[in-house]
């Protein structure tokens, strides 16, 4: 069973600085058997300033912080996920993504997410992370790697429901959850992470942001961390930067007793 990685980070608008505790943190994932890596949203750059993402925006497949990635990948032999990034949006020179890249161990770009637009009220902290000029994906993602199926998510994907259901419905066996949620959301945190895993059957690997960011008198929540398909809790990190590590056993789903998860799919109402 490959094992699976989570970091939880407190990133900055520094985005030199983030890189550097990015690679930090990856040689000590790798270094404890992690082939897969999940990060935390806005990794490499976390500002309520849009014209700080504009500034840093990249084309597609060039940029520094999809080298830094890649090299990342190819150095300690693992696959990626890796999201915010900031691209540049084709359609309007002036706008821009926040997309989630998937780089393999061989610094391949596997599959890119461009981040759907949120459907609830941006309400305090959640607006300072939604831009006026930032445009957003219309295509949900899921991808093939030797570790399982992985459906990618981040942020406000977590509040709709249906999203997870349509990746299980397409084979998804692990959720990839790349966020930067504040401790507004600290109370239903747990209980929807559960959520989502007992009722689609599948891992949760959720890298959070953490820390607390003066310029917004902002508290990200923290809290990452790996969950199995009957939503038991197999490695979490409440506060601090850290890596949380699992084992990942894909086949559980198809062993899982109606006990273990009363939620799964098959006994559903059709």
């Amino acid at each position: 069973m490959p094992h699976i990685a989570a970091i939880q980070m407190s990133s900055s608008s520094a985005l030199g600085m983030n890189l550097i505790a990015l690679r930090k943190h990856v040689a000590n994932a790798a270094s404890q058997g992690a082939k897969l890596i999940v990060l935390p949203d806005r990794f490499a750059l976390f500002s309520p300033e849009s014209n700080d993402y504009a500034a840093n925006k990249e084309i597609l497949t060039e940029g520094r912080i999809q080298l830094y990635l890649q090299k990342l990948c190819l150095s300690y032999n693992v696959w990626i996920i890796a999201s915010g990034v900031p691209l540049y949006c084709e359609y309007d020179a002036k706008r821009f993504y926040l997309a989630t890249l998937v780089f393999d161990n061989k610094s391949e770009l596997i599959d890119v997410y461009y981040h759907l637009k949120p459907q609830i009220p941006l309400t305090g902290h959640a607006r300072s992370l939604v831009f006026e000029d930032q445009s957003f994906g219309s295509k949900v993602v899921i991808i093939q790697t030797p570790f399982g199926k992985v459906g990618l998510a981040s942020n406000y994907d977590l509040l709709v429901p249906e999203y997870f259901r349509y990746m299980s419905a397409q084979g998804a066996q692990i959720f990839a959850v790349s966020a930067a949620i504040s401790s507004d959301f600290a109370d239903y945190w747990m209980m929807v992470l559960k959520t989502r895993a007992l009722e689609n059957s599948a891992y949760m690997v959720v890298a959070n942001q953490c820390g607390y960011h003066e310029d917004m008198a902002r508290l990200n929540h923290g809290n990452s961390m790996i969950l199995d398909a009957g939503a038991n809790l197999l490695s979490h990190c409440d506060v601090g930067e850290s890596v949380l590590m699992s084992h990942i056993d894909c086949e559980l789903r198809t062993k899982m007793s109606f006990d273990y998860n009363p939620f799964q799919l098959q006994y559903r109402r059709k």
